[in-house]
């Protein structure tokens, strides 16, 4: 559960990250593919090519619409799991993005605004590990957007999962 307060303190360190947001992006990909190289493998260029919608759907999210956006993020879970990616690997990513969000904001990353992103990845992950789990969508009744992300855990960041 993301408290008001965290709430707060994601969206206004958002605010200040999606003025380097390509940065921050390539950054992300970088430290993922180094704690976990063999996503390198797993996960398509085009994918990787397309960062700017990880972007879209992390502001989306920041904004405190998760709620909206939970069968797009569901549905994206569904094709991380098409790529092979599982719950282990969502640790790595959140790891990779808490690494991330620290060397972009520096100083002002401060612990009670790490706690606050674990909690939104939390949350994230958590939706995107439940559509891994589900039977793939009919066609035409997928959720609309082309949103693409990184892979995200059910785990918080840092909480060791077996890989599976």
């Amino acid at each position: 559960m993301v408290t008001a307060a965290q709430q707060t303190l994601v969206q206004d360190s958002w605010d200040k990250l999606t003025p380097m947001a390509s940065h921050a992006v390539e950054l992300f990909y970088d430290r993922l593919f180094e704690l976990d190289p063999s996503l390198e493998d797993l996960l398509p260029p085009s994918l990787v090519e397309r960062s700017t919608e990880l972007m879209q759907v992390l502001g989306q999210a920041v904004a405190g619409d998760l709620g909206r956006l939970a069968p797009v993020v569901r549905e994206l879970g569904r094709r991380h799991r098409d790529y092979g990616v599982r719950v282990g690997h969502y640790v790595t990513a959140g790891d990779a993005l808490l690494w991330t969000l620290e060397q972009s904001l520096t100083e002002e990353f401060t612990p009670r605004m790490k706690e606050a992103w674990g909690a939104m990845y939390e949350l994230f992950s958590v939706l995107m590990i439940e559509g891994a789990k589900t039977r793939p969508v009919e066609p035409g009744s997928a959720p609309r957007g082309g949103l693409v992300a990184a892979a995200s855990s059910g785990a918080a960041p840092g909480a060791r999962q077996q890989a599976g």
